[in-house]
């Protein structure tokens, strides 16, 4: 082929090309489809660990554009409704203590389109495709209640220590958080006694003596309080008590740590609903002035190890000789 076949050539290339074109190109489908994972999280009530700088870091790190919103539990339903509306985003976390509010389930079931992380100490039974539960882990951090409590009921009194159980018919922890207590106690000081307690309800008669260490399997009320103050019992709670100063030791809060691997997976589109638990880090909240000294200090090591291990609970339970287990299950109505 001489040159001037192939210029004619090129020409006519040329020319059916432009001639099967329909004007400009569409650059809006020819750019290239990019994941750009966005994230608002709202912090309710400032719990324990979470700060808008670690968020900030730690969902950086994950490569998460990520906006920390906090607000009050009043206004929680309100910041759903106008951060929800003003910014599209894949994911938003709810850092709160309780239970998912029916606002939250409301949103979720609203914009299918965008997944919604709830961050707390108890779960809902809730079940809705792009909602995931992140809970405290109640096993171990009753197995740390109980072991912190039983060491304390030692240092207030070195022979026949007693654990006193206040326990609650309704809207008490499951009976493997229970038992998990019981184990941890027993682990402690083997010889504790747990005794089952109740509220009196005259302080102006005369009582038997009362246990210095108490364990709560239930939200303690005003009047509860009220009266275990007047006793000077050093109160010990399975559940939170969001409210109660006065406790020595509750469940810790899941810190941000605890979520970032469900922020990555989102980044990476790997992330599902459901409910998990995590261990918080600190593994419980305490109130150091409620504990000696010296029992705080044997707690730091301790708290290391049950922050890095999973407490296996039937293990620890048949720790406990079986005569045991059968009079508390049967005094403190564990249930089997």
């Amino acid at each position: 082929m001489n040159l001037g076949q192939k210029m004619r050539l090129c020409t006519a290339v040329t020319s059916a090309l432009v001639s099967a074109g329909c004007g400009a190109p569409d650059l809006q489908n020819m750019k290239p489809s990019v994941w750009k994972p966005a994230a608002l999280v709202i912090v309710v009530n400032d719990p324990a660990s979470w700060s808008d700088q670690e968020v900030q870091s730690l969902a950086s790190a994950q490569n998460v554009v990520t906006k920390t919103v906090t607000c009050t539990e009043a206004s929680l339903p309100s910041v759903l409704q106008t951060e929800g509306a003003r910014d599209t985003v894949g994911l938003v976390v709810i850092v709160r203590p309780g239970k998912p509010t029916q606002e939250m389930e409301n949103a979720a079931r609203q914009r299918p389109e965008e997944r919604y992380e709830w961050i707390a100490t108890d779960a809902s039974s809730i079940h809705v495709p792009n909602v995931r539960q992140v809970v405290t882990d109640s096993v171990t951090t009753a197995y740390a209640i109980g072991w912190l409590a039983a060491n304390v009921a030692v240092a207030h009194n070195a022979y026949g220590p007693a654990v006193g159980w206040l326990a609650s018919g309704t809207n008490s922890v499951a009976t493997v958080a229970k038992r998990s207590a019981l184990a941890g106690a027993y682990a402690a000081a083997s010889g504790v006694s747990m005794v089952p307690v109740q509220i009196p309800s005259n302080l102006s008669q005369p009582l038997t003596r009362f246990p210095d260490v108490v364990i709560a399997d239930h939200p303690l009320s005003a009047s509860e309080v009220s009266v275990l103050q007047v006793l000077h019992a050093t109160v010990f709670s399975l559940c939170p008590q969001p409210n109660v100063s006065a406790v020595a030791a509750q469940p810790g809060f899941p810190g941000p740590d605890a979520v970032m691997k469900d922020v990555s997976a989102f980044a990476n589109r790997r992330w599902n609903d459901g409910t998990v638990t995590a261990t918080p880090s600190p593994l419980l909240q305490l109130n150091p002035s409620l504990i000696p000294s010296n029992v705080l200090a044997t707690w730091r090591g301790m708290s290391r190890t049950l922050e890095n291990h999973t407490i296996p609970v039937d293990s620890a339970w048949n720790q406990v000789p079986s005569a045991l287990q059968q009079q508390w299950q049967t005094s403190l109505g564990l249930g089997h």
